[in-house]
């Protein structure tokens, strides 16, 4: 156990600097949590979006995702609905159901900000996604 005081050195509108002892680490502001879709479809392909992501500065293949709760009128939003929410918005199909596999943390050295993982089934393809 760490007895140090945890201290936010910077924030923003969507991330937080923090110390804790000797550790430096980023958390996501308001206590916000990421939903993370693997979703197959019947040929068994993954299907991944490609975003560019400005801290690498280039387009990066990736499963889709997105926050929970994070927008207008949507406190207190589950995984599951954002989860349906984001596959629709990011790849154009529709999950007949969404299954937690868990909790997971990407990089637990560096950030502390969790996801749910979510595996999507009966997938239907509804429009372009975007």
């Amino acid at each position: 156990m760490h007895p140090e005081e945890e201290r936010t050195v910077w924030q923003g509108r969507f991330i937080t600097a923090k110390t804790k002892g000797k550790w430096e680490f980023v958390s996501r502001a308001r206590g916000i949590k990421a939903a993370v879709i693997l979703a197959i479809d019947a040929e068994d392909h993954v299907i991944l979006v490609e975003q560019f992501r400005v801290p690498l500065d280039r387009p990066c293949l990736e499963l889709p995702a997105g926050l929970i709760g994070d927008e207008d009128g949507k406190a207190g939003e589950d995984a599951t609905a954002a989860a349906i929410r984001e596959l629709e918005e990011e790849t154009g199909y529709r999950a007949e159901r969404m299954e937690v596999v868990g909790e997971f943390y990407s990089s637990p050295g560096m950030v502390s900000e969790s996801f749910t993982l979510l595996k999507a089934h009966g997938l239907t393809r509804i429009g372009p996604g975007g």
